[in-house]
């Protein structure tokens, strides 16, 4: 058969160009791409929970009798409604503002 028009070995080689841009363009894709796919999936599970919670909460509330159910804190009453309160706020103040500072000197945390 006759000459060949390409040399021997020509298309077996790998290319020598080693760019990092390249890489760095695939790894930007790859983190952009994981990004999205977790956003999506977040919102979808959030929705979908969002919609079905007062079909599970009505499903509970059947096996629990009417007369057996707990009351939200407010409507029992004025007394009960300000301890309620008085309860959020001081765990908000402990939570927020009172545990990170005391934390910052008992516990050396990585910057």
């Amino acid at each position: 058969m006759g000459a060949q028009a390409v040399p021997h070995g020509y298309l077996n080689r790998r290319s020598k160009v080693n760019l990092p841009i390249t890489s760095g363009i695939v790894g930007a894709g790859r983190i952009l791409l994981s990004a999205g796919v977790a956003t999506v999936s977040v919102v979808a599970l959030t929705i979908y929970f969002l919609v079905a919670v007062p079909g599970v909460r009505d499903l509970w509330l059947l096996l629990i009798a009417r007369s057996r159910r707990e009351r939200v804190a407010l409507s029992k009453g004025l007394p009960v409604g300000v301890a309620t309160a008085d309860f959020v706020a001081y765990r908000f103040l402990e939570d927020c503002l009172l545990n990170p500072r005391v934390l910052k000197h008992t516990v050396k945390a990585p910057r």
